[in-house]
């Protein structure tokens, strides 16, 4: 296992890792609106907060990381892109120790939710094609570990596909989950 980063080390990475993402998203040509840039590695910036939090899994440290994505929900509490790399952190760290999913699933289905919100909120103003991206990853783990553990999936799933449209890989898994539970 690595040493643990300190928090400096934290924000030279999270910069590293946006001047990446932008660098990515030229050679791409996808557009400079959101761009991540290496102001967005600021300490209480989202996207500083993701990128540092998915660097710190990806190091094998993921309490660390676990800790710096709590840290970033004080700030941000409505950023369900937070909680997507949250979830996938959590889900990550229940296939290492073998641990229940449940950490994960909640996690999902909540930013699920913040992400529909945003979405009704800033949809054609500011809604971004990585916060589609985020949102539609929170709906498909949604549904798949709420298949994995037997539970039902939320209703906010059906409404992820009334706003989004058909998505193959969440059909299929809400066919092998129990009913979605009702209000």
């Amino acid at each position: 296992m690595q040493p643990s980063l300190s928090m400096c080390d934290l924000k030279q990475r999270a910069a590293q890792a946006a001047q990446y993402c932008a660098f990515l998203l030229i050679l791409n040509g996808t557009g400079c609106v959101s761009t991540p840039t290496p102001r967005a590695a600021a300490p209480l910036d989202v996207d500083g907060y993701t990128a540092a939090g998915w660097t710190l899994m990806k190091d094998g440290q993921s309490k660390e990381a676990v800790d710096l994505l709590k840290e970033a929900l004080i700030h941000h509490p409505d950023a369900f892109q937070v909680h997507v790399t949250l979830g996938q952190v959590l889900l990550n760290q229940a296939r290492v120790t073998n641990q229940s999913l449940e950490p994960a699933l909640e996690t999902y289905r909540h930013a699920l939710t913040l992400g529909l919100e945003t979405r009704e909120r800033t949809l054609d103003t500011t809604w971004t094609h990585y916060q589609a991206t985020d949102l539609r990853a929170a709906a498909r783990m949604t549904t798949l570990l709420s298949s994995r553990t037997g539970s039902p999936p939320p209703d906010t799933v059906h409404r992820y596909l009334e706003v989004a449209g058909h998505d193959l890989i969440i059909e299929r898994n809400l066919q092998e989950s129990p009913p979605h539970s009702h209000p």
